[in-house]
């Protein structure tokens, strides 16, 4: 995206929001040439050393696994949650779909908005990456009243 924006000259700049720092994606964009600028990062736990989610509750002490749990039973009795985790192609494009319809579900019941949401095209740029040939692990927790599920447009 970053090459075909410098080639056709389409734009003088990108701005890029709550790209966690030390991420594969911050490292990827940094050797492109883009500067990064303190902002208000996203809450972000960095999980890429533990195997699995157990393995990253035991690493923390006792009293942030009561608060995790106690957190999650809330969720629970607001609603009904579901747990996804994609590891193969076949699952990412219809993660990917799920997950984009559930936050504009989120942002129309919030009265949110997003510059790219509103962008026609954006749809079609995430439902692509499921084809990219970029290896993905996708994770989705999805409450009950915010959960469509759209097959996959290809």
């Amino acid at each position: 995206m970053i090459d075909a924006l410098r080639t056709a000259r389409l734009a003088d700049g990108l701005q890029l929001e709550n790209v966690i720092e030390g991420t594969p994606l911050y490292h990827a964009l940094i050797g492109l040439g883009a500067r990064g600028k303190p902002f208000g990062e996203a809450v972000y736990v960095d999980m890429r050393g533990c195997k699995s989610f157990a393995e990253y509750a035991q690493s923390v002490n006792k009293k942030t696994r009561k608060n995790l749990r106690n957190l999650l039973n809330r969720l629970l009795r607001d609603a009904d949650a579901k747990h996804v985790v994609a590891s193969d192609p076949a699952q990412w494009c219809n993660l990917l779909t799920s997950a984009f319809d559930v936050r504009v579900q989120w942002m129309h019941h919030n009265a949110r908005t997003s510059p790219a949401f509103r962008d026609p095209d954006f749809r079609a740029i995430v439902e692509s990456l499921s084809q990219s040939g970029v290896e993905m692990l996708g994770f989705s927790f999805a409450m009950s009243c915010f959960t469509t599920t759209y097959p996959c447009s290809r």
